[in-house]
């Protein structure tokens, strides 16, 4: 990875665990504080909860490469452009979430991490995904699996405007 590319990786996460602990505070009244950004074998930024040390190892839920690369405003060759066009015209969005969502709790339910507490925080970045409209079936996703995390939050769209989900 570029170095650019890690300072917008670690740019994100930070502001996805901001939004995310400004909304947890407002409606849990614990205060919380960003502490800062981990290196690697530490989840993704540390942060304090009332008195707790808590760590929160963040996702993004793009959907697809692809669609990652638009949201994020990047310039788009025509073939991308092509491969989004054929996603648009799929049907059903939410099961593409569902895909997409049981993907990323895959992957980091087989990390490690060092640290007694580790919140997972997924940002839904895609803008025509909506997780209040299926957030049954989302929680069905990570049922079977094992994972490191005490509690798994989904922030439902880029900014938290709608909220935030407690997967578990």
């Amino acid at each position: 990875m570029t170095r650019s590319s890690e300072d917008e990786k670690q740019r994100l996460e930070l502001e996805a665990a901001s939004i995310f602990l400004q909304w947890y505070q407002s409606h849990t009244q614990r205060p919380c504080k960003l502490l800062h950004a981990n290196l690697p074998a530490k989840p993704d930024v540390s942060c304090k909860i009332g008195t707790a040390h808590i760590d929160l190892e963040i996702a993004h839920l793009y959907g697809s490469e692809t669609e990652a690369m638009q949201i994020l405003g990047r310039e788009l060759p025509q073939q991308t452009r092509n491969e989004l066009a054929e996603l648009n015209a799929q049907e059903n969005t939410q099961r593409r979430l569902h895909v997409a969502l049981a993907r990323i709790l895959k992957q980091k339910a087989n990390k490690h991490y060092h640290s007694r507490e580790v919140w997972l925080i997924i940002r839904n970045m895609h803008p025509q995904w909506r997780p209040h409209e299926a957030v049954l079936e989302l929680r069905n996703c990570i049922q079977p699996l094992a994972h490191p995390f005490k509690h798994i939050w989904l922030v439902s769209d880029q900014y938290g405007a709608n909220g935030v989900l407690q997967l578990i």
